[in-house]
């Protein structure tokens, strides 16, 4: 059985105050098999104002020992005859990961254990199995704090079991795969072994009155020793993401729209999904206006959202931001900070309007990326989405919502300009130490008062907004189904910024700027049908040779083909966009559709790219989209949509993996703003980096943002026997875990999520 799944019943739990050793939870995992979930305590944070010094913990660790034995343990049922008298546990398994870390850990490595609050989940094997309709009560003998005893009625229709995985949203009608998993990694005790549940019913069950509505056997997906790994990392636990044969109910035939669970015999139901032709509206909206809510410049206030902010980071309120001559083109790194400084020319007044991450809130080049997402997925379907559905300032503009969320970007850009017109800001710094010297501790972005440097205009950045400025007007054409009133501004700041980029190219930036001149010349062609550019574009790409796919994120080489193939202009090179159709159709194939195929949740990401960077929690599926687009084929839809089932619940974890969404998500994360807002709230619509492969050696970790600290002194059993992904812990410091960045988290899963609504009649 799976612990992840668990975890997530602890973040859920984990609303309430907690004092002591608690059992928070009883749940089944089968007919033979309960599951107990104790809670050891609570971090009270440091807040606003107040230093790491400040994380007080309060921990009343479990008996483990006693917890781990049999006799710790009585089930009693008064209708079941088998055990009205009483009877002891089988065997007893657990797994337990530290849930809550203190900054107060000094970093130091071996002395940090009273810093850690421990979760753990206590596997029971009966005796003998529950029967259907009957009840039966755990007696805990003193193990807990605040009970001694927890009922159960066992009911496969309405008694949800750990052990089944579904996507918390739901399925739409017309998907062609649609599968509830069924799996348990129970640390200790091993995986959940099922040999005897093969081919057990199961029912898609009405939630209004219990009703069967679709029924059919249970299946065995992928065998944990014969099934293969689910990825090129190490041989051993890592390979396989969840420690435990799989098991699939397959219900793709079953499209009648309503609200369900998945029950299966002997084993119990799942959370309630729908099957609804709109299932992911909800997942577009949480993610898109989590973009919103890491936008810099402005206030995040009432009635576009609960979270509040004031203004940050705008010249209005005193805050310096100089402009350098040193361009970020020749200065990809931090070293580059001295040259930034002794170059600055001038101080601007009208630059403002980035994206923040997590922990910092930079502006980033590689941000660019966000609304070439948004926009790339408004163009084939722009009946799904419109005006004043994300409640964001922009709101009836009469421009779809997501284009003015692509437009945020774009708008920067279109003020940072340098003094000969080519487009700055690149990457926007903040030099010297944060407001009270101590790394920001206690302040929110809002009262950061350094400098801020914008690099110098250069061809690549310029070649990159003349792109976005293109593929705008297009869009906002589509939205007009026309000429819209704002397109031939926008196509004017891309023509003046491609033509700045070529007459002010230095030795040295042609291998610098070839990608981004490929893409601009792409949608400067789409756009106008000039040949110059097309001739532009294939001359580059005839100099980059046959384009390799970037397994992490698409390169700007990429969305150029996809601009290009995506193009239907009469005077097109038909052999050569066929050739690169069948390129860019390859790179799902090669990214997406193979790697499904052998994992056992059928999730769609590289093979090659390890466990990063929310790869497991992200749909980076973007390839299989556009290769939909333009094939129509049902395979490239089916990855999108079950990488889409995964992220949303369909995991061994039972998590959504955006914050906010489902009956799990993430609830503490690294998110500055959201540790000194005065409610503590956290902001909803976040998909985070959740967790990375050990690193050996495992023992020199620097403290709890490390996370070799969480597999070090963080969990048992020890770290090599976990799957990988069971390994994800609520630690608000963890970087490698808990951090996330707009362009590779936010953006994609909005995209994804967004391009998969229905479309508004």
């Amino acid at each position: 059985m799976k612990r992840t799944f668990l975890l997530l019943a602890v973040i859920v739990s984990f609303a309430q105050v907690c004092f002591g050793s608690k059992l928070l939870n009883a749940d089944v995992v089968t007919d033979k098999v309960i599951l107990l979930h104790f809670d050891d305590g609570y971090i009270d944070y440091h807040g606003y104002h107040q230093s790491n010094d400040d994380d007080r913990t309060v921990s009343n660790p479990l008996d483990v020992n006693a917890a781990t034995r049999s006799n710790s343990y009585t089930i009693i049922s008064k209708d079941d005859a088998e055990y009205q008298k009483g009877l002891e546990a089988v065997s007893v398994g657990r797994k337990s990961k530290g849930m809550d870390y203190s900054r107060k850990c000094k970093w130091n490595g071996k002395q940090c254990d009273n810093d850690i609050v421990f979760e753990h989940w206590i596997y029971l094997e009966l005796p003998a199995p529950m029967k259907r309709g009957k009840t039966y009560t755990v007696r805990l003998n003193g193990l807990a704090e605040n009970k001694n005893d927890v009922t159960i009625t066992f009911d496969e229709f309405r008694t949800r079991s750990e052990a089944v995985h579904v996507n918390q949203l739901g399925y739409i009608p017309s998907a062609g795969q649609k599968f509830a998993y069924v799996s348990q990694w129970m640390g200790d005790a091993g995986p959940l072994i099922l040999d005897d549940y093969a081919d057990t019913p199961f029912h898609i069950v009405r939630t209004a009155d219990g009703s069967v509505a679709f029924s059919g056997k249970m299946k065995l997906r992928k065998d944990l020793e014969t099934g293969g790994p689910d990825t090129w990392q190490k041989e051993g636990p890592f390979s396989n993401f969840i420690g435990a044969d799989l098991w699939q109910c397959d219900f793709s035939q079953f499209k009648t729209p309503g609200k369900y669970v998945v029950a299966v015999e002997r084993i119990g139901c799942s959370f309630a999904f729908r099957i609804d032709a709109d299932v992911y509206r909800k997942a577009f909206y949480t993610s898109c206006r989590g973009l919103y809510h890491e936008r810099a410049g402005i206030a995040l206030e009432k009635p576009y959202t609960e979270w509040t902010r004031k203004r940050d980071h705008h010249p209005a309120d005193g805050v310096k931001i100089w402009y350098s001559s040193m361009r970020y083109l020749d200065c990809n790194q931090e070293s580059c900070m001295d040259q930034v400084k002794k170059n600055r020319v001038r101080l601007l007044d009208n630059i403002w309007g980035w994206y923040h991450d997590a922990g910092d809130w930079d502006g980033y080049p590689t941000h660019i990326i966000i609304p070439r997402y948004l926009l790339t997925v408004y163009e084939p379907k722009p009946g799904s989405f419109t005006d004043g559905e994300l409640n964001i300032p922009e709101s009836g503009n009469a421009i779809p919502d997501i284009i003015d969320e692509a437009s945020w970007l774009i708008n920067y850009f279109r003020r940072a300009k340098g003094p000969t017109g080519g487009v700055c800001g690149a990457r926007v710094h903040a030099v010297g130490p944060r407001p009270d010297g101590k790394e920001a501790n206690g302040f929110g972005s809002c009262e950061d008062t350094r400098q801020w440097y914008a690099y110098g205009e250069d061809p690549r950045t310029s070649y990159r907004y003349a792109s976005l400025a293109a593929q705008l007007a297009y869009c906002l054409d589509i939205s007009a189904v026309g000429k819209h009133k704002d397109s031939p501004g926008w196509f004017a700041e891309a023509e003046h910024a491609y033509n700045w980029a070529g007459k002010n190219l230095r030795d040295g930036d042609e291998p610098k700027i070839i990608g981004a001149r490929m893409v601009a010349a792409a949608w400067l062609y789409k756009y106008t049908s000039d040949d110059k550019y097309q001739r532009q574009f294939k001359a580059d790409y005839k100099a980059v040779g046959k384009i390799k796919p970037n397994s992490a994120s698409p390169t700007e080489k990429q969305w150029a083909i996809w601009a290009y193939v995506t193009t239907n202009r009469q005077n097109i090179d038909k052999d050569f966009k066929a050739a690169l159709t069948a390129e860019a159709i390859s790179w799902a194939d090669e990214l997406n559709v193979i790697p499904a195929s052998k994992r056992g949740f059928r999730a769609g990401w590289s093979w090659y790219v390890p466990t990063v960077i929310g790869f497991n929690t992200t749909p980076h599926v973007i390839e299989s989209v556009i290769a939909y687009e333009l094939t129509g084929k049902q395979k490239y839809l089916d990855v999108v949509e079950t990488t889409c089932d995964y992220m949303l619940g369909g995991n061994g974890l039972n998590m959504c993996q955006v914050t906010g969404l489902g009956y799990r998500y993430p609830k503490q994360f690294l998110h500055i703003d959201s540790w000194y807002d005065d409610k503590e709230q956290f902001i909803p619509g976040i998909s985070l980096y959740s967790v990375l492969a050990p690193k050996q050696p495992i023992d020199k970790w620097v403290g709890p943002w490390d996370q070799r600290m969480v597999w070090d002194k963080g969990v048992y059993p020890r770290y090599d026997k976990w799957p990988m992904h069971a390994g994800y812990v609520d630690n608000r410091y963890c970087v490698m875990g808990n951090e996330f960045t707009v362009h590779q988290n936010v953006a994609p899963a909005a995209a994804v999520y967004g391009w998969l609504c229905a479309e508004k009649r």
